[in-house]
């Protein structure tokens, strides 16, 4: 163990060497001074920054390897890029091409979107692996944004010092600056966006103040789907792709799970299950969440948070979901429904504050407020042994503790929303609806009780957005205009607007009309002279019948709703009246 040890310490340092002779030969002249000096020292601690980062990447968890990690490749399918269908490794490729002149450089910055579960995390760990493998010469920085959370506010330059050195490397600031103005490093930022809503900016700032600082240094960055990073210069937005039926099949042929169990559902996507469910199967962590609910019911869900709601029942009852039989212990000796609406309160607690890892005084923050939220008392230890080992519905990682995937807090955040009182929860749900971008709370929220969201805060947006339409009339200008926030008065609108698009999935999304706005005004076609017959007009139209539609159909829905209701009492006045006549005339 220790020769492959030094083999492998061996090996990155010599790749380290490489990858500075790359960038001596066409650095400036300072840097080359500096390279002559310190070659060796630095090399050396490239080497030890990638054995040790390499050592915690090349191990995962997931839903199913929750008390035991497994290594990367052993269950890692690549995943496809949209546009052009591109493969992970051209993706990677593309980026650390050796371009020494910024200028003509294909692009500084790529950002890799997807959903939740979508395997951008294990994509990002690979792109980690196959830079050091391509020969590129250029040696990989891997940063997970969610650490900044806990951090004060700082450049990028001092968050990846502080990597290393939370490794043990020993590092000067020098030995970084250097590593970035030569293009010997490519920076990889896997999850900004679970970085806390109130230090975002901060951070797609510094990412941004990062590319022009040193253009020679790509960088790589991963999320959930946002608006925010078409400000970024010379970035390009990528999206990961959905699995093909032979790769969601190779999945879970991977898996660690009972064999049975495997051939049977493999038998099921092959006869047409992928088709009749792709939402869900193309998806990595919904096709591997299908798994778990098929071998513990035999249930196929058709609603994404039925999904969530049938993993919680199956991790609830098995005691090893890679086996099969065996009832967990549970050590709070609570009862299925109590724990579920504790763990919902919890989650909602996190959420709010955007913990996505815990330490123990998050942990116990967060317990005793879900304590106060449900009215389910229990003792604290216990409770996160059911929530980390009875369940593993949660993760030990190091000093912290996180749901085993951040969706499965959003659902039991949502599952929250879905019983909370109608008195409070319109103003929760305006406080969350700032990350519907980001997140599915609302939309699972949504799912799960329409009548709760559509009554305590849809009706009321959808009414002024309505309303404004009708002000207008018909001069699709001036809608133009309020869709895209390019009316200083209506900017809230528009916000609230882009809210109601995402929450109801409306064709088209912002993203096209924006492109659409963009493309007149690139073309000198000034926002008046859009009429309701030009392409672009028909897609505003589309977008204006929407909201109109919407509106309409709310409107009816609870009218007919509350007719429905007033009929039913007055049936039911009308049947008490009758019985006190019968009682009379019986007397």
């Amino acid at each position: 163990m220790a020769e492959e040890f030094i083999d492998r310490r061996r090996i990155l340092t010599d790749l380290s060497e490489k990858a500075i002779d790359r960038v001596f030969r066409a650095s400036e002249r300072v840097i080359r001074e500096y390279w002559a000096r310190y070659k060796n020292r630095d090399a050396a601690t490239y080497g030890d920054y990638l054995d040790r980062k390499g050592a915690l990447l090349s191990s995962v968890r997931n839903i199913i390897y929750t008390n035991k990690s497994t290594a990367l490749y052993d269950i890692y399918v690549p995943s496809r890029f949209l546009p052009n269908d591109r493969t992970a490794d051209q993706i990677i490729n593309m980026l650390c091409e050796n371009i020494d002149d910024p200028k003509k450089r294909p692009t500084h910055a790529l950002t890799i979107v997807g959903g939740a579960g979508a395997g951008k995390s294990f994509f990002m760990r690979h792109a980690f692996f196959h830079i050091q493998n391509i020969g590129s010469g250029r040696i990989p920085i891997f940063l997970e944004p969610r650490s900044f959370n806990r951090m004060i506010l700082a450049n990028l330059e001092t968050r990846i010092f502080d990597d290393f050195t939370s490794l043990g490397t020993s590092i000067t600031r020098e030995q970084i600056t250097v590593g970035l103005r030569s293009g010997l490093f490519v920076l990889l930022l896997d999850g900004i966006d679970e970085l806390k809503i109130g230090i975002q900016s901060h951070y797609l700032n510094e990412i941004s103040d990062f590319i022009k600082k040193f253009p020679l240094c790509p960088i790589l960055i991963s999320s959930r789907p946002s608006q925010k990073f078409h400000s970024l210069p010379t970035n390009e937005i990528v999206r990961i792709g959905r699995m093909t039926e032979i790769a969601a099949t190779d999945l879970i042929g991977r898996l660690e799970y009972a064999d049975n169990t495997k051939n049977a559902f493999i038998k099921l996507l092959r006869g047409g299950l992928y088709n009749t469910h792709y939402d869900y199967v193309s998806i990595p962590l919904l096709c591997t969440i299908m798994l778990l609910t098929f071998s513990d019911s035999g249930r196929i869900s058709s609603k994404r948070h039925e999904f969530y709601e049938d993993a919680f029942l199956a991790l609830w009852s098995k005691h090893d979901i890679r086996k099969e039989g065996f009832e967990r212990e549970k050590f709070s000796g609570l009862q299925k429904k109590d724990f579920l609406r504790l763990v919902a309160a919890f989650a909602v607690s996190s959420y709010g504050r955007g913990d996505y890892e815990m330490r123990d005084s998050d942990l116990r923050r967060h317990f005793e407020q879900a304590i106060s939220l449900s009215g389910i008392t229990c003792q604290e230890d216990e409770f996160i042994q059911d929530l980390t080992i009875s369940t593993c519905l949660a993760i030990e990682d190091g000093p912290y503790i996180r749901f085993c995937h951040r969706s499965f807090q959003e659902y039991f955040a949502a599952l929250f929303l879905s019983e909370t009182d109608d008195a409070m929860v319109g103003d929760l749900i305006e406080e969350f609806s700032d990350r519907i971008e980001m997140d599915n709370v609302l939309q699972l929220a949504l799912s799960l009780n329409p009548e709760k969201v559509e009554k305590n805060w849809v009706l009321n947006k959808v009414d002024s957005v309505a309303s404004s339409i009708r002000v207008m009339g018909d001069d699709i200008g001036n809608y133009v205009n309020m869709a895209v926030g390019q009316q200083s008065s209506n900017n809230e609108l528009a916000i609230v607007m882009q809210k109601i698009r995402i929450l109801y999935q409306f064709s088209p999304n912002l993203s096209a009309l924006l492109a659409a706005y963009d493309a007149a005004k690139h073309m000198g076609v000034r926002v008046g002279q859009i009429t309701n017959r030009s392409p672009r007009g028909r897609l505003f139209e589309k977008d204006r019948s929407n909201f109109r539609n919407l509106s309409a159909h709310l409107a009816k829905k609870y009218r007919n709703q509350s007719s429905a209701l007033q009929t039913l009492l007055r049936w039911s006045a009308e049947a008490s009246k009758e019985d006190r006549r019968n009682q009379e005339e019986i007397s």
